[in-house]
């Protein structure tokens, strides 16, 4: 702050790559405050936000547990036409899935298709861990079916997430089509998804892999 209280001082105007630094500096700070007064002020100065100075504020906010102000902000994106993307959208749903409001997360999922911006496969699969962090497995089943019908393509992360939850609700067979799935689609099971499996009860574990080997 001080930097750039000097610039200003000697009539030197910031820039939006000067702003969003400042921005990102006060975020990592926790000064979630000053960060949010600083954006507000930018257009006074003659240097508009763009939607890197705002994610990194929403950012900030979320990570304070500050989610219905940073909820604003995603408003007056929309209201200024600065449309926000999906690193915008992702990070609020990710906020909300830390504090257990799924709901809200599951609302801004579908909201980003109806503004345009597509829901890419960090955004399902974040509403989906935190369904299954929430042992709410049918829903994340749902969201995993929708990813194959008109969402993005599922990836390592999606099964080895799904799989973790079925396994720990003690539905193996679920668990054990997934692997299956995954290794058809062509993905080859990291040490994740393997460790997933291993993370059973020892017995547990070796039924799976016995079971998963005799399909081979």
């Amino acid at each position: 702050m001080k930097l750039f209280s000097e610039m200003s001082n000697k009539n030197i105007c910031p820039n939006i790559v000067t702003y969003n630094a400042l921005i990102h500096g006060l975020c990592k700070e926790r000064q979630w405050q000053e960060a949010t007064k600083v954006l507000h002020e930018m257009p006074n100065k003659g240097c508009n936000p763009n939607v890197i100075t705002y994610n990194t504020v929403i950012d900030g906010l979320c990570k304070e547990g500050k989610l219905q102000e940073a909820l604003k902000l995603l408003y007056v994106m929309v209201q200024i036409g600065n449309p926000p993307n999906e690193i915008t959208y992702n990070t609020l749903i990710n906020g909300f899935c830390s504090v257990g409001n799924l709901e809200k997360a599951g609302e801004l999922l579908r909201e980003m298709s109806e503004k345009g911006c597509m829901p890419n496969v960090v955004s399902y699969n974040t509403l989906m861990h935190g369904l299954c962090k929430r042992n709410r497995t049918d829903e994340a089943q749902r969201i995993f079916y929708e990813m194959q019908g008109e969402g993005p393509s599922p990836n390592v992360v999606t099964y080895t997430t799904l799989m973790n939850a079925h396994l720990k609700v003690g539905n193996h067979q679920e668990a054990i089509k997934l692997f299956e799935h995954m290794k058809d689609r062509g993905f080859v099971p990291d040490t994740i998804a393997h460790a997933t499996i291993m993370d059973c009860t020892p017995e547990k574990a070796n039924r799976i892999l016995h079971e998963i080997f005799k399909r081979v």
